[in-house]
């Protein structure tokens, strides 16, 4: 088993891989011996019938096939067919999709992704969990999905995270996923901070970080790798390949399951615009519905209703909505920007 060596030892994903296939491993009657990348050369006085690769590093498949003519597995990475290096992947497509339909269940609509690994990294991933959230919102008609991508680092600073969470909330963000195991543990601060409260202010979607993600407060709902599942996968698919001649019939895909606990719950901008509670005009009302999908210029929203940008009443409207706290410019200092937008107020 090929492994890069850990920065840290708080990394769940490949702690639960790990664990998952020596367990495997042993099961199944084979030994197992754990290799650093960067110290392949130790093979050379092994005998060996065929190896895993745990690590994403693109250099690793390229080293095996001009040394070795054997089996060689990767987990959570790219394969090489015509190398004849296959890959077992956890399905982040779905798990994507499966965390966006149930927000939009809640009537959240103004949905983002936020991740800890850059951009870059993030759509390199072969999980494609970045290309299955985009798909998810092409999929419900949503316009320039990018723009609800936020992209941090694993380094950054509690100080970036609440100003990331702040802009995400000015913006009218009412939902997020989060794909990173400790993202949970690194946010709850930053939420503190902002007086945001899980799922009343902001539902939330993680990956599921095992004995922790059902302790915290709330109990997060989350996205799960079946690591057994994968790592029984990748036995079966070097078993396939060592009984013909290193060939497998195809890559495998490992699907997701969406753990729900306590973290979603109904979206609070459609809750204030439906509220009967609240003295607001028939038009009042469709223009908070129209912002609960997220910022919109004035001219937009006009269009969206079907009247002119200019029509009085609407500019009453609007005016009666910003002086009752409800909705707010996105740059409150500058009326005339050409960016301006108009986004609901979170509500305490």
């Amino acid at each position: 088993v090929i492994m890069q060596r850990p920065k840290n030892l708080a990394n769940a994903f490949f702690a639960d891989l790990l664990a998952a296939l020596s367990y495997e491993i042993a099961r199944r009657n084979y030994r197992m011996e754990l290799i650093w990348q960067g110290e392949m050369a130790r093979f050379d006085d092994r005998v060996i019938r065929g190896a895993f690769d745990l690590t994403d590093r693109m250099e690793i498949p390229g080293e095996w096939s001009k040394v070795f003519n054997l089996p060689l597995v990767r987990i959570g990475a790219p394969s090489l067919p015509e190398k004849h290096i296959y890959a077992v992947n956890f399905d982040g497509v779905a798990a994507c999709r499966a965390a966006v339909r149930l927000l939009q269940s809640y009537g959240h609509q103004n949905i983002y992704f936020v991740s800890l690994e850059g951009k870059e990294a993030e759509a390199a991933k072969a999980s494609r969990r970045w290309p299955g959230f985009l798909q998810a919102l092409s999929e419900s008609n949503v316009a320039d999905p990018e723009r609800f991508g936020v992209f941090l680092r694993y380094g950054c600073t509690r100080g970036e995270i609440t100003e990331a969470l702040r802009k995400i909330i000015r913006a009218g963000g009412t939902a997020l996923i989060c794909p990173t195991e400790l993202f949970a543990i690194r946010i709850d601060p930053s939420l503190r901070d902002l007086g945001i409260r899980i799922p009343e202010d902001l539902s939330v979607i993680d990956w599921e970080f095992r004995n922790v993600s059902e302790f915290l407060e709330p109990p997060r709902t989350t996205i799960a790798v079946n690591f057994e599942q994968m790592a029984a996968a990748a036995l079966d698919l070097l078993e396939e390949m060592l009984a013909n001649k290193g060939v497998a019939a195809s890559d495998v895909v490992v699907p997701p399951m969406l753990l729900s606990r306590h973290s979603v719950g109904p979206c609070k901008a459609n809750e204030r615009a439906n509220q009967p509670g609240i003295d607001l005009t028939v038009q009042q009302r469709k223009i908070l519905k129209l912002l609960a999908a997220g910022p919109l210029a004035a001219p937009e929203i006009a269009e969206l209703l079907s009247i002119g940008k200019d029509n009085g009443n609407f500019r009453k409207n609007l005016q009666h909505l910003r002086e009752a706290g409800l909705i707010d410019f996105s740059h409150p200092d500058n009326p005339k920007d050409k960016r301006q937008q108009l986004y609901l107020v979170p509500q305490d």
